[in-house]
């Protein structure tokens, strides 16, 4: 008698625990992190990497958005801000759009209202080149996306490099003055353990890969998938970052709280 409500005892209280758990079924589907790359023909590569790194997880899903020989220096050409605004506006905006453009820009640009272009290598080129990269990030960060952007790992011995490095210097600038946009310093996630341009790294398993395309500016598949890693774990460590940095505050309320009631 005494084993039969020993068992029975057991029996209510494993029937109320199991009444009493959520199940499943009845939690919510965790929140899937989008994430874009967005940009010219140095997208493909870095897109690429970033898809097949995450989209056979759950919590993470990635899009390649790239249009080869376009830029911001010709909305003739191709208009990125009215296609941005576009995809947007039919996709959804996405949590992370990681951005690389200026390959193509190196030209001259005309300011709004003018018929003369700013030339290259001038104080002006960079005012007007540092206008449109601004408004174009502005379409993803008004819309609460975090842009990282990229700049470009070019080859520094190539003719090329004086004008890519004013490219270059406007990226770092307007990321620098922007909310909610981080600086992918490409040139220095690819270097080698000296800091110098190479063309070749090792992959995780420590065989010899090749980074770069033959025109020094582009990467090859394997090159993109490098960059894509260090730009993932970049935005890794700054979510984790602003995670602990929301959680502090409410850790500290119940001290603050007693420490109010005490007085």
């Amino acid at each position: 008698m005494r084993q039969f409500r020993a068992f029975f005892t057991y029996l209510s209280v494993l029937c109320a625990f199991l009444w009493a758990a959520p199940s499943r079924a009845d939690e919510p589907p965790p929140k899937v992190l989008r994430i874009w790359t967005v940009g010219d023909s140095t997208a493909q590569p870095i897109g690429q990497g970033v898809e097949r790194n995450v989209n056979d997880t759950k919590d993470k899903r990635a899009r390649t958005f790239f249009r080869n020989s376009t830029g911001l220096a010709r909305r003739e050409f191709y208009d990125w801000p009215k296609v941005a605004k576009k995809i947007l506006e039919s996709e959804g905006a996405p949590d992370i759009a990681i951005i690389t453009l200026g390959a193509n820009d190196t030209q001259g640009l005309f300011p709004p209202g003018k018929r003369i272009p700013v030339m290259l290598r001038t104080p002006e080129w960079k005012e007007e080149y540092g206008r449109r990269l601004e408004a174009f990030l502005h379409l993803f960060t008004d819309k609460n996306v975090h842009v990282y952007i990229v700049a470009q790992p070019f080859n520094p011995n190539r003719k090329y490099a004086p004008t890519m490095g004013d490219v270059n210097e406007v990226i770092h600038t307007v990321a620098g003055r922007m909310n909610n946009v981080s600086l992918v310093d490409a040139p220095t996630l690819l270097a080698d353990e000296n800091g110098k341009y190479s063309n070749s790294a090792l992959d995780s398993q420590g065989r010899k890969i090749w980074l770069r395309a033959e025109d020094g500016l582009h990467l090859t598949g394997n090159g993109g998938a490098y960059l894509a890693r260090r730009i993932l774990t970049a935005i890794e460590n700054d979510r984790a970052a602003l995670a602990a940095n929301t959680a502090a505050p409410q850790a500290a309320a119940p001290q603050a709280a007693a420490n109010t009631r005490g007085n």
